[in-house]
């Protein structure tokens, strides 16, 4: 029995699969590319696979992962080579390592916020964002298992630039995405909406997920 991580993106109508979708679709894509993954025992046994840290709804994911147990041998070429053309449109394994962090050490996401409002133009509207960023705080109402309360994003914020490019304006941030704090970029959008009383809108993509040292996961 071996273990391996699966490297891939999620991306186009893709984002819109639900975590449990990914998974459901995942077992089949195994199962269609013969690839034996190990089985779980007890009165349920099913195929070994686990997420790291599951993309929210409609986020694009550029280097997302999973992991999974084999039961017998099969290269990762053969495993990436036998993958891809088994996969629904959207999702793409780019590559395929053996683990060399637990997934506890996940702690922080990389992100593109790309913004938008058709109710000013993106140099306004990159300026009022730039206010909201310079504020001593930026609270929001946030919801858990326990319930809601008021959360200040701006500790949270371990990066932030902005800056106006072909896509218009568009916010480059790091923030907590661990199991001890867990900040869904959405907060910030929802905080620009409230704070600016305008209709922002936004295309959110994780580029990557790091460490506590802000390091790639690997």
């Amino acid at each position: 029995m071996k273990s391996v991580r699966i490297w891939y993106r999620k991306e186009g109508a893709a984002k819109y699969m639900s975590h449990l979708d990914l998974v459901r679709v995942m077992g089949r894509v195994f199962h269609r590319a013969g690839i034996p993954l190990w089985y779980t025992e007890g009165f349920n046994p099913h195929p070994f696979m686990t997420f790291a840290l599951p993309l929210s709804l409609g986020t694009v994911g550029l280097r997302e992962t999973m992991d999974i147990k084999l039961e017998d041998e099969i290269s990762r070429e053969a495993i990436l080579e036998k993958m891809n053309p088994c996969m629904p449109d959207g999702i793409t394994v780019f590559d395929v390592t053996d683990p060399v962090m637990k997934p506890g050490a996940i702690a922080f996401g990389q992100y593109r916020i790309e913004l938008f409002c058709g109710e000013t133009t993106p140099e306004a509207l990159l300026e009022t964002v730039k206010g909201q960023l310079e504020k001593k705080e930026l609270i929001i109402e946030k919801r858990s298992k326990k319930g809601v309360k008021l959360f200040d994003l701006k500790p949270a914020v371990q990066k932030a630039e902005l800056f106006l490019d072909e896509s218009g304006v568009v916010l480059e941030t790091i923030l907590p995405a661990g199991s001890t704090l867990n900040v869904n970029p959405s907060l910030l959008v929802e905080a620009f909406c409230l704070y600016t009383k305008l209709p922002v809108e936004a295309r959110i993509t994780r580029e990557n997920v790091l460490d506590q040292n802000l390091k790639s996961f690997r």
